[in-house]
């Protein structure tokens, strides 16, 4: 075999040998508003429990009242926190699939449009972060409960 086709041969086996990973480095794209799951290519949704925690400041709140919601990394088994590169979370009433509230950009992240103008909020770059603590208003004419999601 001549020896440029061989490289040209190796070359091209090299490339195609390469797996393409989509991730999303600037935030999720406005499809994943729908399923609430990470599309990334070949990953399988997650069956065991989350390594991560998502708390609000308040069990109770009135109208309009501003509520911080963090996303925390568990602890593992030797003490380091669990980091995170991305992220969306909206809030819905139970049962319900429309989005409710205003969320505030954190620094690290920013607002999407699922439904409206900042009512879902999502990473803007793919740096490892071990928590996100953001700010969300719930709608004035809310009754019931929350989930954030």
């Amino acid at each position: 075999m001549d020896r440029k086709l061989l490289i040209v041969f190796c070359t091209l086996c090299i490339i195609v040998s390469f797996t393409q990973v989509k991730g999303w480095p600037r935030g999720v794209p406005k499809e994943a508003c729908n399923r609430l799951e990470p599309k990334h290519e070949k990953n399988r949704k997650q069956s065991s429990p989350a390594p991560f925690e998502l708390k609000i400041s308040k069990d109770r709140f009135s109208k309009s009242e501003l509520v911080t919601v963090t996303i925390s990394g568990k602890n593992t088994a030797s003490n380091n926190q669990t980091a995170f590169k991305g992220f969306l979370v909206v809030a819905r009433q139970p049962g319900s699939r429309t989005n409710i509230g205003l969320f505030k950009a954190p620094a690290n992240g920013k607002l999407m449009n699922c439904s409206y103008e900042g009512d879902s909020v999502t990473h803007k770059d793919p740096t490892p972060k071990n928590s996100v603590t953001f700010q969300w208003t719930p709608p004035s004419n809310l009754t019931g409960s929350v989930s954030f999601l």
